[in-house]
């Protein structure tokens, strides 16, 4: 299954668009790699459901924090704007104050190590928060969903089964798509 209106093509044309910095996405490039973790980022959106009381109103926007480092520049608020990911409005919010944390959806932390970082996916943890880290971490906190390069590719692992316990649930199409998963069908072992 691929994302509603994209094809696999589409998104790697996107991500390309966005690491060359052409056409109205933006002037400053982007790394190839960085390109697509940005893509991912919102592409993740419609394959997630948060509870009704992570929203303030059936109007309130998704929130997507990029915390304590912003890679993507412009572009990934262009990308957003111009594709809609969800019927809600998508707000690109940075941080740098862990206490913002819990206004959040979607979290992207690119440095999971660095102190802030784990911080910030300290105060997600347990609350209805898509954590997003970049690479493998060596915190307490790892993330929901872990960026990691497989053979020239950027994959992703998921843990599920955290999610759940976070009160959000992670349709087929995204798990399928995971280098490895840690199922919330294990806890039911």
């Amino acid at each position: 299954m691929t994302w509603p209106g994209t094809g696999p093509v589409r998104l790697i044309a996107l991500a390309l668009a966005l690491a060359a910095g052409s056409g109205p996405l933006g002037a400053a490039p982007v790394a190839p790699e960085t390109a697509i973790k940005g893509t991912y980022l919102y592409k993740f959106i419609p394959f997630v459901e948060w509870p009704d009381a992570a929203f303030a109103g059936p109007d309130s926007p998704i929130r997507l924090c990029l915390f304590g480092g912003d890679p993507f520049g412009d572009d990934l608020d262009r990308a957003i704007a111009r594709d809609r990911p969800s019927s809600r409005d998508v707000q690109v919010v940075r941080l740098r104050d862990p206490a913002e944390v819990p206004s959040c959806h979607l979290l992207f932390v690119p440095d999971p190590d660095d102190p802030a970082g784990q911080a910030a996916l300290r105060t997600a943890a347990g609350k209805p928060v898509l954590t997003i880290v970049d690479g493998p971490s060596t915190g307490e906190a790892p993330g929901l969903i872990r960026f990691v390069i497989r053979e020239n590719r950027v994959r992703f692992h998921i843990d599920d089964m955290s999610a759940a316990s976070a009160g959000l649930t992670l349709r087929a199409p995204l798990l399928n798509l995971a280098l490895s998963l840690t199922s919330r069908r294990e806890t039911a072992r």
